[in-house]
C-alpha cells in the first residue's frame, strides 16, 4: 500500500494498521523527513508515479494538506471564479496557495495513472482513495456562508479526474469514528470501491461538538482517529479480495 501526505506517523496511524495486518505500507510524509519524503520533489513525483504505472501498489491513499484550502482563511484564498487563488488573495498568501496546487495536481496524477494500471495481477486499475474536507458549495454538505469557497474537489485537475475514470464517494464527521473534533470528511475512491464505502458512512451521535476544525484545531484534526484508520483498512482489504 502507498500513503502520500498522511501526516507524521503514529502507533495507531493508518500504515501502523495495515502493518498490524501484515500488508507492506510506504508511506511518504514531508514531516517525517524534510528530505528524502519531501513531495514537492520532482524527481521523487516521477519515481512514485512510475512506481504507481507498474502497478506495484494495490491501493494508493492520498490525504493531500489541507491548510491552502481551508474556509477559514480571510481574505479567502480561493473562490469558485479562482480556485487557484484569489487575486486579492495572492499578494499575501502567494507560496501558500501555490503549493496546495501542486499538491492537488499531483493527487489527480497519481489517481489518474492508477486508474490505468492493467497487468496480469491488476485488471480493472489500482485502487485510489482521495480524503479531504467536503464541497460547500453544493450537495449534502452545502454551507450558505462558504459556498463561494473552492475546495480541493473544485480543482480543475480534480474535475477532469472524475470526468475521465469512474469515482465513487461517501462523506463522514470524523465524530462518528470517534473524533472530539467536529471534521467534515469526503473520500473519493476508484468507482469498484463504491459498494464497500459504505463501511465509512456512518452518522456521528455527539449531541454537540465543543471544537471544531478550524484555527488552531486543525492542526489536532488531522489526525484521523484509530477507528476511521481501521475502517479504511477495511476498505482497502475488502476492494482488494474483490
Amino acid at each position: 500500500m502507498l500513503i502520500l501526505y498522511p501526516g507524521p506517523d503514529h502507533s495507531e496511524s493508518l500504515a501502523s494498521v495495515l502493518r498490524g495486518r501484515g500488508h507492506h505500507a510506504e508511506r511518504y510524509e514531508y514531516l517525517d523527513d524534510p528530505v528524502r519524503q519531501d513531495l514537492d520533489r520532482v524527481d521523487l513525483r516521477v519515481h512514485i508515479i512510475r512506481s504507481v504505472e507498474r502497478g506495484e501498489w494495490d491501493a494508493v491513499v492520498v490525504q493531500p494538506p489541507c491548510s491552502s484550502f481551508s474556509a477559514a482563511q480571510a481574505p479567502d484564498v480561493r473562490t469558485l471564479r479562482e480556485p487557484g487563488g484569489t487575486a486579492e488573495a495572492m499578494p499575501h498568501w502567494r507560496p501558500h496557495p501555490g503549493g496546495g496546487n501542486s499538491h492537488a495536481q499531483f493527487t489527480a496524477a497519481v489517481c489518474a495513472t492508477a486508474a490505468q494500471v492493467r497487468t496480469t495481477r491488476v485488471k480493472t486499475g489500482t485502487l485510489f482513495m482521495v480524503a479531504h474536507p467536503p464541497v460547500r458549495s453544493r450537495g449534502t454538505e452545502y454551507c450558505a456562508s462558504e459556498a463561494n469557497h473552492a475546495t480541493l474537489w473544485d480543482q480543475p485537475c480534480m474535475c477532469r479526474l472524475v470526468r475521465a475514470v469512474p469515482t465513487s464517494t461517501v462523506t463522514f464527521d470524523q465524530g462518528a469514528f470517534g473524533s472530539p473534533i467536529q471534521k467534515l470528511t469526503t473520500v473519493m475512491a476508484s468507482g469498484r470501491a463504491a459498494p464497500v464505502l459504505a463501511i465509512l458512512r456512518r452518522a456521528c451521535t455527539h449531541t454537540a461538538h465543543t471544537v471544531v476544525a478550524l484555527d488552531k484545531a486543525s492542526p489536532k484534526s488531522a489526525r484521523y482517529p484509530t477507528a476511521l484508520n481501521m475502517a479504511l483498512a477495511n476498505v482497502i482489504e475488502e476492494v482488494c479480495m474483490q
